[in-house]
């Protein structure tokens, strides 16, 4: 296996992850190309007459050059045309497949996710052909396609991809290689998204060490472990570890790529929402508009990478009382997420809650019901009866009906919560907090106020251990308790 295969086979992974753990970049000033079915014979033939006077070798230099230059409708363009150089020397000739490949990353850089799947697939029905000199290739297909899989919420099938990724270049290439280091850091990110999040951390820790040794301290594949680690952490609740590791992240980017580069973004928006669950909403607030003016520059504005800063922006105004403001950023942001995904999504269920949220702000109560309904559908199917997030939507729901009196019922999703959210996160975690909160706020209104005070001194103690800022709720809660 040549150094110049495994560099070919490195670049292959360009493409930034997509979703809760990594992003994706578009340019959506080009317009895209047709999105149904796989790349066709006749539509390749379409490029325009010049291209077919240049090699292919230039076209994919041309395409790859592009793409690092965030051009990315023009790399896809270029790219198309490569494609259709490259079938000429067979529809099984291991240059077709690299054409496809590459090209399938920047189709689902732009969100035409059905359509990269069949380009990666297509790819990798070239390289099963071509076993031994070609495996490399082949596993960073797989992880590819894997990463997709992620992306599109189908975690088993996407574990499966990347695990046989591994083992080929296990047998291939030196555990240190970067091309297995960034498999390996695939699989931590499937795993993150996936909710094991114990397993995630400890992918995440050997990579970052990995890559400290083989690629440098300030090496942007570093930032986006870091990120991604920090983003473990969020979840957990670990705020503190969480912080550091973002804040690096954001350093190294910004060194590296400016400070207006779509990567910047990414880890903007999630100190962001770090900054908001720690009570620093002005910093917050700065951090998202800010996020919000990079991915409108670089993205365009119907990316769904784009919707994942709106909805937190919509969020905190959620939590100022602007609903006006809040509805019509999560209306937004829900476009363009059904666009790219389809209405049974994980990411269109995450901002519906939202919507949700407003409903019940303004005792629009059977409308957040059916919303939340509708959500936790989403989820059970795409996520699992077991998921965190299921346990989410129902302290979501809970609060529902016990704004409109229905107690019996509240309390028993509660009950439900509260025991999915300890098997599924622990035993510390802001949203086992919250549920608690929320459940003692019931129990005090039935009468039971004992009760009520060692649920809400066991949420005092949770959020006093992650760094979580309650104390509004906490001193309400308690005074009320007192009357």
């Amino acid at each position: 296996m040549t150094r110049q295969l495994i560099r070919a086979a490195q670049e292959f992974r360009w493409m930034l992850l997509v979703g809760v753990f990594g992003s994706s970049t578009l340019n959506a000033n080009f317009a895209p190309l047709p999105r149904s079915g796989p790349l066709q014979h006749g539509h390749i033939a379409q490029v325009e007459n010049t291209s077919s006077q240049a090699s292919w070798g230039d076209l994919m230099g041309e395409g790859r050059t592009l793409r690092d230059q965030s051009r990315f409708a023009d790399a896809e363009h270029c790219l198309y045309s490569a494609a259709s150089l490259a079938e000429k020397f067979g529809s099984t000739d291991p240059r077709y497949a690299e054409s496809l490949n590459v090209l399938a990353t920047v189709v689902q850089i732009r969100g035409r996710y059905d359509e990269a799947e069949n380009l990666f697939q297509q790819a990798l029905a070239i390289w099963r052909q071509h076993p031994g000199e070609h495996d490399v290739n082949l596993a960073v297909g797989l992880s590819n396609l894997a990463n997709l899989l992620r992306v599109k919420g189908r975690y088993a099938e996407a574990e499966s991809f990347q695990l046989q990724a591994i083992d080929i270049e296990r047998a291939a290439l030196p555990p240190e290689d970067p091309v297995a280091l960034e498999t390996l850091y695939g699989l931590g990110a499937i795993r993150a998204e996936a909710g094991r999040y114990k397993d995630a951390e400890a992918t995440f820790q050997q990579v970052v060490a990995m890559q400290r040794r083989v690629l440098g301290p300030e090496h942007p594949s570093l930032a986006k472990t870091l990120s991604d680690l920090g983003e473990v952490y969020y979840i957990l609740g670990r705020y503190m570890e969480a912080e550091p590791l973002y804040r690096r992240a954001l350093a190294i980017r910004e060194k590296a790529f400016g400070p207006e580069h779509v990567d910047v973004g990414l880890t903007l928006n999630k100190l962001g929402e770090l900054q908001r669950v720690e009570g620093f909403s002005g910093e917050a607030e700065r951090l998202w508009k800010r996020t919000i003016r990079i991915w409108e520059a670089t993205l365009g504005s119907d990316h769904p990478l784009l919707a994942s800063a709106l909805n937190n922006l919509g969020m905190l105004y959620t939590d100022r009382g602007k609903l006006d403001e809040a509805e019509a950023l999560y209306r937004k942001a829900l476009a363009i997420q059904e666009k790219a995904f389809g209405e049974d999504h994980p990411d269109v269920a995450r901002i519906l809650s939202n919507l949700a949220s407003v409903c019940q702000r303004r005792r629009q109560y059977p409308e957040a019901e059916d919303i939340y309904h509708r959500v936790l559908a989403i989820q059970e199917r795409k996520l699992g009866p077991e998921h965190f997030e299921v346990a989410r939507t129902w302290n979501n729901l809970a609060k529902a009906y016990f704004a409109e009196g229905r107690y019996g019922e509240a309390e028993s999703l509660y009950v439900r919560a509260l025991a999915l959210q300890e098997k599924t996160l622990g035993n510390v975690h802001p949203d086992e907090a919250a549920t608690l909160l929320n459940y003692a706020e019931l129990l005090h209104k039935t009468h039971r106020k004992v009760d009520a005070q060692k649920l809400l001194i066991r949420a005092r103690q949770i959020d006093a251990q992650t760094g979580h800022d309650r104390s509004m709720r906490y001193t309400v809660s308690l005074q009320d308790m007192q009357k």
